[in-house]
């Protein structure tokens, strides 16, 4: 299983665009997963000399983290380097059905940076942006535009990183996995 996506940088040193590879996915409720090393190391020796990256633990939130004082509390709590709010879901997932996992995941937001309260709200249960919404809490907030716009700009450095991530694994991220790695899921093991 992978998880794939952008992530809030907790770590002062992280940039937007930063790869983040970690070793190391920590629950919200401190379980701790571990990913495939082996297709951990494969993927990180791919990718050195073209993409820097980081492979500190990224920890699960439940909630958007939207100032920097929240991620600080966070990253102190989870002493973690990133957070999202998927990969977690995605470990549990892949380690009860005991099968590997990895993470890639791209910083958007730094450390520093505070998420528009009008960009948050017009994001629907399905992740998708509702423009109405926007624009009606741009004209309620029109100073948050300018967070909008270093937001958008972030996202798009993320964006280019995933897609480098992903031309230089080539057509298929999960063949650098390799067949020793893979366990058969105890459903379809043949039987003896």
């Amino acid at each position: 299983m992978l998880s794939w996506g952008s992530a809030g940088g907790l770590a002062a040193n992280l940039v937007p665009g930063n790869l983040i590879l970690p070793k190391t996915i920590i629950s919200s409720d401190q379980s701790v997963f571990p990913v495939d090393s082996d297709w951990h190391e494969r993927l990180c020796r791919l990718l050195r000399g073209y993409e820097d990256f980081h492979t500190g633990p990224l920890a699960e939130s439940p909630i958007v983290l939207t100032s920097p004082t929240e991620k600080r509390a966070f990253s102190e709590q989870y002493d973690a380097m990133a957070v999202d709010m998927e990969s977690a879901s995605v470990a549990r997932m892949a380690s009860g059905a005991r099968v590997p996992f990895i993470v890639v995941r791209a910083v958007a937001d730094t450390l520093e940076m505070t998420l528009p309260a009008s960009g948050l709200a017009a994001i629907d249960g399905h992740g998708r942006l509702q423009p109405l919404k926007l624009l009606y809490g741009l004209v309620r907030n029109p100073a948050e535009l300018f967070l909008l716009i270093r937001l958008t700009r972030h996202f798009r450095n993320a964006r280019s990183t995933l897609a480098t991530v992903a031309r230089l694994s080539g057509d298929n991220l999960f063949g650098l996995l390799g067949p020793a790695s893979v366990a058969p899921h105890p459903r379809y093991r043949p039987s003896t």
